[in-house]
């Protein structure tokens, strides 16, 4: 089983949802965050950014734009408590801030582009 945090805002010119990290960067932009809680996010994003593998599917080359078009799933186990945790804290802040996030939970949400120990990339959504 899997999970993702998504939420309503569109990639352009695909049409796909964003994920809440990629709409962590939107609300960035708008500079509407208290301080404290764009250091909160800077500290979450960070954590990420030391514990969680970027699919290589994302870093360019043959697979160009494949960002604006894969979603990312966590695996759902209890190895992954900790960056659920983590994630639900930003879609809370998100929310906070009017951006709409669902959890979507699915066994099978599409061709796998990328698979490590905690998440897939998948590019056909179910």
């Amino acid at each position: 089983m899997y999970l993702r945090f998504e939420t309503d805002l569109k990639f352009n010119p695909s049409s796909c949802n964003k994920g809440i990290f990629a709409a962590m960067g939107n609300l960035k932009k708008q500079d509407s965050m208290r301080l404290d809680e764009h250091i909160s996010f800077i500290h979450i994003a960070n954590w990420f950014n030391r514990q969680l593998a970027n699919p290589i599917c994302f870093e360019g080359g043959r697979f160009s734009g494949m960002q604006f078009k894969a979603q990312c799933w966590f695996k759902l186990n209890s190895k992954n408590d900790e960056y659920l945790q983590k994630s639900a804290m930003v879609a809370k802040l998100l929310q906070k801030y009017h951006i709409s996030v669902k959890v979507i939970l699915h066994s099978d949400p599409g061709e796998i582009a990328y698979e490590d120990a905690r998440q897939i990339v998948v590019i056909n959504v179910a």
